[in-house]
């Protein structure tokens, strides 16, 4: 039954679940599906039949699906999974780095066994390692949410972008919503912040770190011709790019 509707690379981890089943019927639910759908979710899923705990886990071909109760999917790949591992072999808790490089990780990487038990997600992988996640580590990790739309902008645009105060930058709030009108409008503005280096500094902290530059990471010029160039008078500058010749020119983000 079990070679009928997993391929050749599945079948580990159906021994796995039959194993299981023998140990504990009441534990595993399998479910038969159609021809179509055993091709989309590599024909097996995973339910813990506990009582409470509704989440689900699914494997396909090249990813792994957490069916939460609020009717979300939370959809990994493998290779990403076995690199995000956080046991303490592979992931350094206390200076928050992997301790795995990607090239290290088969090509041909996938789970051999999982179990789904309250907020952790237990995997086996082919290479033979154990993994564990808590289900809300995932969640906030999940590639599901969906990145704001860019806008682009016609006629009056100064209902729809955002206006934060120095002081609400400085809250998770007033963060997000600077962000978020930045990448869908590509612009957004912080009002009431004292015009002096030291202020300026501060909230361009929240956004990000100052880039450095030939003139520092932090500068102020006057209308005065001492450099001899336009940009230290009066004239309005049109639009430009400011030290294109750096690895990171200034404006960049990665």
């Amino acid at each position: 039954m079990f070679k009928h509707f997993l391929s050749n690379n599945r079948f580990k981890l159906c021994l796995a679940v039959q194993k299981q089943l023998q140990s504990n019927p009441h534990s595993v639910k399998l479910y038969s599906k159609t021809a179509s759908q055993r091709k989309q979710l590599g024909g097996f899923e995973y339910k813990e039949d506990t009582s409470g705990f509704k989440n689900s886990v699914a494997v396909t071909n090249t990813h792994l699906e957490v069916k939460e109760t609020t009717h979300e999917k939370l959809e990994f790949g493998f290779e990403w999974l076995r690199e995000n591992c956080r046991c303490t072999s592979c992931y350094n808790g206390i200076t928050n780095q992997r301790n795995v490089q990607i090239f290290d990780i088969r090509t041909d990487i996938q789970p051999t066994n999982f179990s789904l038990s309250h907020n952790n997600l237990k995997i086996v992988w082919n290479d033979g390692h154990h993994s564990e996640y808590a289900l809300d580590w995932l969640r906030v990790q999940s590639r599901d949410e969906a990145s704001p739309t860019e806008v682009l902008w016609s006629g009056d645009m100064s209902a729809h972008v955002e206006y934060v105060t120095a002081s609400e930058i400085k809250t998770r709030n007033g963060i997000t919503r600077l962000i978020k009108s930045l990448l869908e409008y590509g612009v957004g503005f912080v009002t009431n912040v004292k015009p002096d280096i030291q202020t300026t500094k501060e909230v361009i902290r929240h956004i990000g770190p100052p880039q450095q530059t030939l003139f520092g990471s932090m500068w102020e010029f006057s209308d005065t011709m001492d450099h001899l160039d336009t940009a230290y008078s009066n004239v309005a500058l049109d639009a430009h790019t400011d030290t294109s010749y750096f690895i990171q020119p200034a404006g960049y983000m990665k």
